[in-house]
């Protein structure tokens, strides 16, 4: 007598959505395959003693079983470029097609920097919905249509909704002198840096919308540099160095009290995070001036040495690597991945009666993620891209599932 096949491989749909009833460990330790049919770019399992076939795409399995450790960041130090950047224009992403937002996300997620051009301070919602993928892109458009909101906000949440923290959503980046709560809100130099490296989640995408750059001011120019690509390179260089960094938890610290907002977080992790098995590059966390003291116990005085001594060479890997400089005009938004890209700035002078004005906000890094994945199936079929998001995903590349049009498993 045959049996039904046990509940780990049954599926219910909700929604359109496909879900599992069962876990792994609900599968017969003895379960055993009765015949296999490889035709039609799928494979085919008839299950003995069970009257139910398994139908997987093929080109989804290969994806599964590659093993790859590098993300399409290698290279030697010396090969090192500066990171692409795409200029899109504001009305492109607002009233252009598909294709518009796919190629902005796409490049987004899979080199880190972006430009959005002429990007009004404010915008009034409308009911604009991009064409042709439905609710995949779903326009920013979700209150009150005729609503006036900040052109920050209308950017950002044409990726997801804006990320909550101790700035509030939107915040200004303008010099405050002595009355600054961040070294961003003054005129002072910043090295390269990532934002919020205190949160268990630090910010994802980062935006800087620039409302004022006056001629007058002098300096203050912004930097990107790739940081995955930097840390392969520093393994190659460095390896020792490398897996210290890797394996060392640094403190990220922000400990300011006298100010509207109280703050006082602290958060360890090593500036490295690897997948175990492969030890590919999934994380780096990087913010000198938000580092504190080493306060792990099980550290040996010649750890400590060790940590210090791959600490300064990191640093130095980092300052010569090859940077994109550019002096933001006003209109322009920089749109970047924080877990990826670090930024920085020059220093600067405001010259006579000169001002400097950025507005910025996040939005988590699991938005990108998500919207990426979803647009990239809608507009390529692609179950999974090449994206180096820097959000410690253990996977290969991302999201890796059946294609929509792939049954996974058929009575």
């Amino acid at each position: 007598m045959r049996r039904a096949l046990p509940r780990a491989f049954s599926t219910v749909a909700l929604r359109s959505a496909e879900l599992k009833l069962g876990t792994p460990a609900d599968v017969p330790k003895a379960v055993q395959i009765a015949a296999l049919d490889a035709s039609d770019g799928s494979l085919t399992i008839r299950w003995h003693d069970y009257d139910q076939t398994s139908t997987f795409s093929s080109a989804w399995l290969r994806e599964l079983g590659s093993v790859e450790t590098s993300e399409g960041t290698s290279g030697s130090s010396d090969e090192l470029l500066p990171p692409h950047v795409l200029r899109v224009s504001f009305d492109e992403l607002r009233d252009g097609s598909a294709a518009a937002r796919w190629r902005w996300i796409e490049m987004l997620a899979e080199h880190g920097t972006t430009i959005v051009e002429a990007v009004p301070t404010t915008v009034t919602r409308s009911g604009d919905a991009v064409a042709g993928i439905g609710s995949v892109v779903p326009s920013p458009a979700r209150a009150s249509e005729g609503e006036v909101v900040d052109g920050v906000r209308y950017v950002a949440e044409l990726l997801g909704p804006m990320q909550p923290n101790i700035y509030g959503e939107i915040f200004n980046v303008i010099s405050k002198g002595e009355k600054a709560e961040n070294i961003a809100y003054t005129s002072l130099a910043l090295g390269p840096h990532m934002d919020l490296p205190y949160y268990e989640s630090p910010a994802g995408v980062q935006l800087l919308h620039c409302l004022r750059f006056d001629e007058q001011v002098l300096g203050g120019e912004t930097y990107v540099i790739d940081a995955f690509a930097v840390a392969e390179a520093f393994r190659r260089a460095e390896p020792g160095a490398f897996e210290v960094l890797a394996s060392v938890p640094a403190t990220f610290i922000k400990d300011h009290s006298d100010r509207d907002y109280p703050v006082l977080m602290s958060y360890q992790r090593p500036h490295l995070a690897v997948e175990p098995l492969s030890r590919r590059l999934t994380g780096f966390f990087w913010s000198p001036e938000f580092e504190g003291p080493l306060r792990c116990e099980a550290l040996s005085p010649s750890d400590v040495e060790a940590y210090y001594e791959a600490y300064r060479r990191l640093h130095a890997a980092i300052d010569r690597a090859p940077k994109l400089k550019f002096r933001l005009r006003p209109g322009e938004m920089l749109v970047f991945n924080n877990r990826r890209m670090l930024h920085g700035r020059d220093s600067f002078s405001l010259g006579d009666g000169g001002g400097r004005h950025l507005r910025g906000g996040y939005v988590n890094i699991d938005e990108l993620s998500n919207r990426y994945n979803l647009l990239r199936r809608a507009m390529t079929g692609a179950s999974s891209g090449a994206a180096v998001l820097g959000n410690q995903d253990w996977s290969r590349v991302g999201i890796s599932l059946p294609p929509r049009s792939t049954p996974r498993s058929t009575s």
